[in-house]
């Protein structure tokens, strides 16, 4: 995501180039648009059944 030099709002693609919505300044080189995310894996959660209980309650 890139942002305007200029008012620091988010440049949008506008036929195949990238504007500033809010003063209209237009980029002059290609943008490239990345997104990453990063996933933590939680732990497993154990299930206990009725059988595994000792009927107790």
């Amino acid at each position: 995501m890139e942002f305007c030099p200029k008012c620091g709002c988010v440049l949008v693609a506008q036929n195949k180039d990238f504007k500033c919505p809010r003063c209209n300044y237009k980029a002059k080189s290609k943008i490239k648009i990345e997104s990453t995310e990063k996933i933590d894996s939680k732990p497993e959660i154990g299930v206990i059944r009725d059988k595994d209980t000792d009927g107790r309650r």
